[in-house]
């Protein structure tokens, strides 16, 4: 019994050496988080969106978002509140697991985790016939996620930037890997990705330099 769960777990771990830059990736952002995270306190940044403050109605201003009623007089928004839907419809989802005061937190480190994953694996992609393609993506990724313009970014963290952060390596991986291969597969990896990142399109610019 003791040798057949040890050789069961010997496969998957096999099958897990692959992705071991990503698993230190990983247990950076915990440190990272476990030093930055005060239990009972918001995460504040700049021009911030609280939805978990109260998700039916902030919802209900996301999906009727054109007519901006509630400022003002109302008026027609400069900004697409639209966008915001998938980033608030996770919120709502991880709020059945997670207090009000550690979703903006969680949503936060879990985009500078995803991006720096994210470059892990298009930096893997293009460095594929390198021998040393591992170490140097391990490389890119940590610049990627601690460069001084990043550290600037998070350090007043506002959600569009973070979902712009987090999808644009896998966006540009998903993009190139259907244009090389034509797969459906990559295809429709890539509208689901282009789907979950529409936040970044919050601010129209960040979608144009997208």
């Amino acid at each position: 019994m003791l040798t057949k769960f040890l050789r069961v777990y010997y496969k998957y771990l096999t099958r897990l050496k692959p992705y071991a830059p990503v698993f230190l990736l990983l247990f950076i952002e915990l440190i990272l988080f476990y030093a930055n995270y005060i239990p009972g306190t918001y995460f504040l940044g700049w021009d911030n969106l609280f939805p978990e403050l109260n998700f039916s109605e902030n919802l209900r201003r996301s999906f009727f978002a054109i007519w901006q009623e509630y400022r003002g007089l109302g008026f027609l928004d400069g900004m697409s509140f639209a966008a915001n839907l998938p980033h608030y419809i996770f919120l709502y989802l991880s709020s059945f697991l997670l207090p009000d005061s550690l979703l903006r937190y969680f949503f936060i480190f879990l985009s500078h985790f995803l991006g720096g994953a994210g470059i892990y694996f298009l930096l893997a992609k293009l460095f594929n016939l390198n021998p040393y393609k591992k170490i140097l993506s391990l490389l890119g990724s940590l610049f990627y996620l601690f460069n001084f313009a990043t550290i600037q970014m998070f350090f007043a963290p506002y959600e569009l930037f973070s979902v712009h952060f987090a999808f644009l390596p896998w966006l540009v991986l998903f993009a190139t890997r259907y244009i090389d291969s034509k797969s459906n597969k990559d295809l429709f990896i890539f509208s689901i990705l282009s789907l979950l990142s529409t936040p970044q399109s919050h601010v129209p610019t960040v979608f144009i330099v997208y």
